[in-house]
This record gives structure tokens, sequence and C-alpha cells, in this order.
């Protein structure tokens, strides 16, 4: 919350719901995941509750007591505002209807909308998460190191008469070579059929795993004969979308042989037109 707090403007106002809600938070003290569904913007730590079935109101408890007493947390920010949680079908047992969280507590798990749309965040996460085999193994490298140089570790392991190596095994294997992908014919629109020849044959980029730079603009190897289309639109712009142009670039890259799928669409969009002009006549 502090995050959105930092990039709002100042004011009561927070978009605590629109960023929020619906999100999946790990509680620190039980490692617990619930779904938010809510914010409370009246309650704070301070906020008093009965635990269990008890209601006696002499015996309630404020949440910053409770943490404190129960898993020796203490809660710093006492202004802020709690989190609704959805109860767990055990909570839902022991008539738990909302939970309330504190914000300063709970880790968010996965990505926002702000956080997929922050483009560095995105570029450290696939640097951080998509490593290059030589990069992974200088991770086990140095893990195997830390975890060796740890006494308490390298006696535990004593104990039972084991130790971990210095590097990862090395084993001998056949390393096979990429495949290709084989497409129709090239880039643009020229002729060239689905031609077999070696031209049309696309390779997989073994490294990153994907292809799909080299697959641009290209056609596909095979096709079928459609002689049948149904169109779904919307009622208002879709059949704008699909002139000519769009069906002829559509029917050139997946090579399907329409005939005249564009003049088709042509006399069903006049059709649609002349009965709405009879409707608003009548």
């Amino acid at each position: 919350m502090q995050n959105i707090d930092r990039r709002s403007l100042p004011g009561p106002n927070k978009p605590y719901e629109r960023e929020l809600v619906g999100s999946i938070v790990m509680t620190l003290y039980n490692n617990r995941t619930y779904r938010i569904c809510g914010v409370d913007r009246d309650k704070t730590p301070l906020h008093a509750f009965n635990r269990g079935s008890n209601t006696n109101p002499a015996d309630q408890t404020s949440l910053v007591d409770y943490y404190q007493n129960t898993y020796n947390i203490t809660i710093a920010d006492l202004r802020q505002p709690l989190l609704i949680a959805t109860p767990s079908n055990f909570e839902r047992k022991q008539k738990s209807k909302r939970l309330f969280m504190v914000p300063e507590l709970c880790y968010i798990t996965g990505l926002t909308p702000n956080m997929q749309s922050d483009y560095n965040l995105k570029r450290v996460l696939v640097q951080s998460t998509q490593l290059s085999p030589e990069a992974r193994v200088r991770r086990y490298n140095d893990f195997l190191t830390r975890l060796n140089t740890s006494a308490p570790v390298r006696d535990s392991l004593a104990g039972w008469g084991m130790a971990y190596g210095g590097e990862l095994m090395r084993v001998k294997g056949t390393l096979l070579g990429s495949e290709g992908i084989r497409l129709g014919e090239g880039r643009g629109r020229g002729g060239g059929g689905s031609s077999s020849s070696s031209s049309n044959e696309v390779p997989f980029a073994q490294q990153s795993a994907d292809f799909t730079r080299e697959i641009k603009g290209r056609t596909m190897y095979r096709s079928c004969t459609l002689t049948k289309w149904h169109v779904v639109f919307n009622g208002d712009r879709s059949l704008n979308s699909m002139n000519s142009g769009g069906a002829d670039a559509v029917n050139h890259f997946l090579r399907v042989h329409a005939a005249q799928l564009a003049q088709e669409l042509g006399k069903l969009l006049l059709w649609l037109w002349l009965l709405l002009w009879l409707l608003w006549l009548f």
C-alpha cells in the first residue's frame, strides 16, 4: 500500500480497490493465501474483535494486541486501512463471514495490473527467470558453494556421512540438431506455392525456444479448402474491418482457398443495411 500511496495523488481517495481487489496475498505469520475482496478504509489495526465464538465484549482484543501476543509481531503503521479477505472453507464453518487482514503483514502474490504494465519490472523478471543454461549452472554452483562453506550445514550432513559436491555432476550426452519448421512461401506476396524446398524451412531457435520472428510474414505449408463461411459480428464495426483487403490478407497468410470471400461479405453487408433501412421505415 505504501507503493500505491507514493504513486497516487495526495488525498484520502487512494486507488486501493482497483489494484488490490481480486489479488491473492500470503500472510507473513502463517504462510496462508487469501483472496482480497475489498478494502475497509474505516478500520485500522486498532480494530477490536472477539476471538472464536466468544461474544463477551469484555474479552475483545485489537489486531495489534492479537498479533503481538500470538505471533510476537509488532505492527508499525497503526493508521493503515484493513484488507477484507474471503474466508476459507474451514473459516466459513467457524462462522467467519469476513476476515480483516493487516496489509503490513501480507505479501501479494503474482503481478497486479499496474505491475504487468511496468516495462522495467517485466524486463527484470525476464532476466531473473529466463536464464541461459550457463547462467543457471553458475547459480547452482554458487548455491553449492554457500552450502559447503556453511558450518551448520556441513555438521548436519556429516552426522549422516554425507556431503555436497563442489559443482554439478557432469554427464555425457548427445546434442541433437534443431529441427526446421516447414512453411509455405516466403515473405511478401510473391508466388512459390507450397514448395518443400529448403528455402521454405525455418530454423528453430533452440537457445531461446522461440520462432515468432522467423515465421512472421510466411504462409502455412499446407491448407484446406473452405467452401462454407459463417461470419459472427456484434453489429457495430466488425464487418467494416472485414473489407476486401483484410479478407485477402487473411486468405494469403492462411492459404485458404475461399472463392470470392470478399464479394460474399460485401453482399451480406448490403443485405444487412437494406434490412436495417426497411426496419427504420416501418
